[in-house]
C-alpha cells in the first residue's frame, strides 16, 4: 500500500532535504542560545538535533563538526575550566552519535555499507554488490566524469570563487533552477553588517558549509 512506502519515498528523495534543514537550524538556533544564556540545556538540545540531521543527510556530520569548533572556540575566550573544556564537547559529540547512530547501523546491517550509498570504493556501496559500485563510481557519483555539469561545475580554487555566479546563472548544474535571484547566492553577505556574536556565528557557519558542500560536490 502507498503508506507504506511514503516514509522511505520522502527519505531517499528531495524531502529529505526539508528534514534535514530543519534538523540543521534546530541544532544552530539551539546553539545560539546556548551562547547567549550559557545553559548548557541548550547546548545538549543542539547536539541532539545534530544528530537528527544526520538520520537524513550524513553531511549533518559536517554541522557537527563546525558546532563542535565554534563550542572549543568559546570555551577557550570564555577561559571556562579545563574539566568544561573536555566535557562539554565529548558530551556534545555523545549526544550527536546517540541521536544519529541507529540509522548507520540499521544501513550497515541491510547494505554493509553505514552510509549507503556514498563511499563505495570503502564499503562496496550497493549492497556489497562490486559490479554494481563499479557503475556507481562511473556514472552515478557526484565526482565521476560522466556527472560533471550536473553535479556541479568542478571542485577547483576558480570554480569556487565563481560558486555565486555559477549558482545564480548555471542552477540547473546544480540540481536546482535555470536561474536564481542573484541575492539569494550572496545572502550570507548580509550578516557582514551586524557585528555581534551571533551574527559571526551564523557568517562562518555560511562560508564552512559552503566550503565543505562546494568541494563534496
Amino acid at each position: 500500500p502507498p503508506r507504506s512506502t511514503l516514509f522511505p519515498y520522502t527519505t531517499l528523495f528531495r524531502s529529505a532535504d526539508l528534514k534535514f534543514l530543519l534538523f540543521v537550524l534546530l541544532a544552530i538556533n539551539a546553539f545560539l542560545l546556548w551562547q547567549k544564556s550559557r545553559v548548557e540545556g541548550w547546548l545538549n538540545a543542539s547536539g541532539l538535533f545534530v544528530g537528527c540531521a544526520l538520520n537524513f543527510r550524513y553531511h549533518g556530520i559536517l554541522i557537527g563538526l563546525f558546532l563542535v569548533l565554534m563550542l572549543l572556540g568559546d570555551l577557550w575566550r570564555h577561559r571556562a575550566a579545563r574539566l568544561t573544556i573536555l566535557r562539554q564537547p565529548v558530551q556534545f559529540i555523545g549526544l550527536m552519535v546517540l541521536a544519529g547512530f541507529p540509522w548507520y547501523l540499521k544501513s550497515y546491517l541491510y547494505t554493509g555499507n553505514p552510509i549507503f550509498p556514498a563511499c563505495f570504493s570503502w564499503f562496496h556501496g550497493y549492497f556489497g554488490d562490486p559490479i554494481i559500485s563499479e557503475f556507481w563510481r562511473q556514472y552515478g557519483d557526484p565526482n565521476s566524469p560522466f556527472s560533471f555539469g550536473y553535479y556541479g561545475l568542478g571542485a577547483d580554487l576558480t570554480s569556487y570563487l565563481r560558486l555565486p555566479w555559477n549558482l545564480t546563472y548555471h542552477g540547473r548544474n546544480f540540481e536546482g533552477y535555470i536561474f536564481t535571484p542573484v541575492y539569494l547566492a550572496l545572502s550570507p553577505a548580509i550578516l557582514l553588517l551586524r557585528r555581534n556574536l551571533p551574527f559571526r556565528t551564523l557568517l562562518s557557519f555560511c562560508l564552512f558549509y559552503a566550503t565543505a558542500w562546494f568541494f563534496q560536490m
